[in-house]
């Protein structure tokens, strides 16, 4: 029996010559995969539902190529179309679809996990979108996945943050756990107690490559995330 369900697409790739596999997370934060074909004739109309952090309503039919289910009817979700969408906001649907993707690789998602999903894609769609919104988004994320650090009790000068324990301590000689620097550290307390994101765009673009390196070192996948340093070399001032 054919299943309706309401999803966000993480990623596409390329199966023969006119199909896609769909890596998707659905309502209920499960992540499956199906099969879409696109012919010749209706490729270009179609091509903007493949863009990543594409916000879908999907019918999978009984038929199945290789075991996946085939997408025989879809659209986007009302509201949470990209085709409007400018190169900034590609480039953050980009990189948030691309943490999803992994998180869903990494650790079971749930419900909760799409909800974030949706709240920052429209937030993201909104005119005030602005530089503030990674750092917020991985903010969430970190918190979601049970990594979140409790921030010290009094912050003093020369703190660092350990990668492996998540803690903050006296700045260590040994360089065996890999840290944030204490400038790096201070702004990490600021944005972890105030939310405060900070003005400099050097200062968050820095923080934010610190902050998916903590994500990665948690997961053991260091080096996996990649897609935030297009949006910071478009957002430099």
């Amino acid at each position: 029996m054919p299943r309706q369900l309401e999803c966000l697409l993480l990623k596409t790739i390329r199966f023969g010559e006119q199909g896609y596999i769909l890596k998707l997370l659905t309502a209920e934060g499960e992540q499956l995969d199906a099969v879409l074909t696109i012919s010749s004739k209706s490729k270009s109309a179609k091509r903007a539902f493949l863009h990543p952090l594409s916000a879908l309503n999907l019918v999978l039919s009984d038929k199945k190529s290789n075991g996946l289910p085939y997408a025989s009817q879809f659209s986007f979700q009302m509201g949470r179309s990209l085709i409007q969408a400018g190169p900034p906001q590609l480039a953050l649907a980009l990189f948030f679809s691309e943490v999803f993707f992994r998180i869903t690789q990494w650790q079971k998602g749930d419900s909760a996990l799409y909800n974030l999903a949706m709240e920052y894609l429209e937030r993201m769609l909104k005119p005030e979108n602005s530089a503030c919104l990674p750092l917020q988004f991985l903010l969430k994320i970190i918190d979601w996945s049970g990594f979140l650090p409790e921030p010290p009790q009094k912050s003093t000068p020369n703190l660092v943050f350990g990668l492996q324990s998540a803690t903050f301590s006296p700045e260590p000689g040994s360089g065996l756990e890999p840290v944030f620097s204490p400038l790096l550290t201070q702004i990490w307390i600021n944005l972890l107690v105030n939310k405060a994101v900070p003005e400099s765009a050097t200062q968050r673009r820095e923080l934010l490559d610190a902050m998916v390196r903590f994500l990665e070192w948690h997961f053991d996948r260091h080096g996996s995330i990649q897609s935030h340093r297009i949006f910071a070399e478009m957002n430099q001032s």
